[in-house]
């Protein structure tokens, strides 16, 4: 586990807090990269700088495991390094923090607006928003995802979420909340179908990790 956890804690610290949030969740502690995959979005702790210590919001949700489809990841991010709010305040022209990356499926925990983590093996399903902070640092506060998930007698998904930017008036909220219903489909070999209907903002990007190391891909 020492290997895998390397790839994402880079230092003993993190990998303790990851580590402990995952036995909150599982009983146990993480033995394969998924196990730390989902360690690392449990954990509530950010550690780049600009978050200044706060923590993420992470809701946890249990279904029927579905085996052989490893873990599915959908990312709700910024690209850019800093993006327009709509809030009135006293700034002329305040902005927001973005995520200043393109798609990836290795991107950090944090480096996301709203993530979904989904480990199909085990059965649990992961809501994780991470802080919103301005580009000045007077406004900074994390806001608390909503999800609802239905399992069918097939075993097929429906995760319905909602995310809003804290800092938003409630008259932009209908414009600018992160919000979808995904449907995650067994199609037999531990593959899924996926489709859904999401927000246009801000980019959305998905794969499915399976428990043998590959990788599938698509984005938004």
């Amino acid at each position: 586990s020492d290997v895998c956890s390397s790839d994402l804690a880079t230092d003993a610290g993190q990998e303790k807090n990851r580590r402990d949030a995952f036995r909150q969740v599982y009983g146990r502690d993480p033995a394969s990269a998924n196990d730390w995959r989902m360690a690392e979005a449990l954990d509530p702790h950010t550690y780049d700088p600009r978050f200044r210590g706060l923590e993420s919001n992470v809701v946890v949700g249990r279904f029927t495991p579905i085996p052989g489809g490893g873990v599915y990841r959908q990312n709700m991010y910024i690209p850019a390094a800093e993006v327009q709010n709509f809030e009135p305040n006293d700034r002329v022209d305040p902005h927001m923090v973005g995520d200043n990356r393109g798609p990836s499926p290795f991107a950090p925990a944090e480096e996301s607006r709203v993530s979904l983590y989904v480990d199909l093996d085990h059965g649990i399903v992961v809501a994780r928003q991470n802080p919103t902070m301005s580009t000045d640092g007077k406004d900074a506060g994390t806001g608390k995802p909503i999800v609802n998930v239905l399992q069918g007698d097939n075993g097929a998904l429906m995760i319905s979420y909602t995310a809003a930017d804290p800092f938003e008036p409630g008259i932009a909220k209908p414009f600018v909340n992160v919000n979808g219903t995904m449907n995650i489909v067994p199609t037999g070999g531990g593959n899924v179908a996926v489709g859904g209907d999401i927000t246009q903002y801000p980019s959305t990007e998905a794969y499915q990790f399976k428990p043998d190391g590959s990788v599938r891909s698509e984005e938004h």
